[in-house]
């Protein structure tokens, strides 16, 4: 019996561990032609009515331990729901061998529409048109940094097979600053990481955790007698299901943070994005 019991934890043991050192890879999967849309929702948060939940949220999507997508969803809903949206659609396509051109737009602010004028796209402004490749590297390297970063947080995946606990970074810079700005201190995070993966009959899904982090401050130098103390802050945290079949999103839910300090004014705000498969 005692044997019995042995060989049993021993069999589980193996199982668990080969399944936790499993390596997968994160590939967009289009087939040619194929147009994959989602819905980008965003929206901006009251903290002065939602503080204690956006803390929660954020604490959640940050820790590598929690790794319930729907309790991250509905902790987002629970924000947001009640707070303005703008809805932008995003259009993935398989343009060309091993390129996926992504156009994200959204509606234009119109007084009136006619019948005809109401059709899909007709009314649409484009925000962002860039690519990625297969493999989900950054193919649009022509982008500045504002428009790369929507690619980057949204569509970039690693390069390299990846396991439970692996980590890599994305190609986002959020913040700059000009040339008369000395910084004193500063800080970086860029962590993406493959928190588990759950086995269907049919597929593979990648949990994946994002925390990306920037700070600087210093001091903007007019001239030898004026300074201006200045701080910047920038977090994104957010939790997304990937089907390694399939080779696209299920799920992705985030929260955006952002402060600025000066002498003449303080300001700071919070977005939740969820994209959803139309």
């Amino acid at each position: 019996m005692k044997q019995l019991i042995s060989t049993a934890i021993t069999l589980i043991t193996i199982i668990t561990y080969g399944q936790k050192n499993d390596k997968v890879d994160l590939k967009w999967k289009l087939d040619e032609n194929e147009t994959l849309i989602y819905k980008i929702i965003e929206s901006k948060i009251d903290t002065s009515t939602t503080g204690s939940k956006v803390d929660d949220l954020i604490n959640v999507l940050k820790n590598d331990e929690v790794t319930q997508v729907k309790k991250t969803q509905l902790l987002l809903q629970e924000v947001s729901d009640s707070m303005q949206k703008i809805i932008k659609r995003t259009e993935l396509t398989h343009v060309s061998p091993n390129v996926i051109d992504i156009v994200i737009s959204q509606k234009k602010k119109t007084r009136s529409i006619s019948i005809q004028e109401n059709k899909e796209n007709v009314n649409r402004q484009i925000l962002v048109r860039g690519s990625v490749y297969e493999d989900g590297s950054i193919h649009s390297f022509w982008l500045d940094n504002f428009l790369k970063n929507k690619i980057a947080l949204f569509f970039e995946l690693p390069t390299k097979s990846v396991g439970v606990g692996d980590t890599w970074k994305i190609d986002v810079n959020t913040m700059n600053i000009h040339r008369r700005f000395k910084c004193d201190s500063a800080y970086k995070t860029n962590k993406v990481r493959l928190v588990d993966l759950k086995k269907t009959n049919k597929d593979t899904i990648a949990i994946i955790k994002y925390e990306i982090e920037e700070y600087f401050k210093g001091s903007n130098t007019y001239n030898s007698s004026t300074k201006e103390e200045k701080m910047m802050k920038f977090g994104y945290y957010a939790t997304a299901e990937f089907s390694i079949h399939n080779g696209r999103w299920i799920s992705y839910n985030a929260i955006m943070e952002a402060e600025e300090r000066n002498r003449r004014e303080n300001m700071k705000f919070v977005l939740t994005y969820r994209l959803i498969k139309e």
